[in-house]
């Protein structure tokens, strides 16, 4: 049974008397997982491997200004 702990998803997986477990861990955690997946573009400027980064890791757009292999974000 699906539950939310502490704003936690997980899913009991025993019940004994009026205690459970409950597994924290995602539905496909352990499992061997296998994509198909399309390259539509090889990033090859720095500025657009930055942004890339930025855009995986914090989800926001910066300006980006690249001097001497250094990137200034603002």
């Amino acid at each position: 049974m699906p539950v939310q702990v502490d704003g936690r998803p997980g899913v009991v997986i025993r019940a004994i008397g009026r205690m459970v477990q409950v597994d924290f861990n995602r539905f496909l955690a352990g499992q061997t997982v296998t994509y198909d997946y399309e390259i539509k573009e090889k990033i090859e400027d720095n500025e657009g491997k930055v942004r890339g980064l930025l855009g995986l890791y914090i989800g926001k757009r910066f300006l980006i200004e690249i001097n001497d292999q250094k990137a200034t974000l603002e």
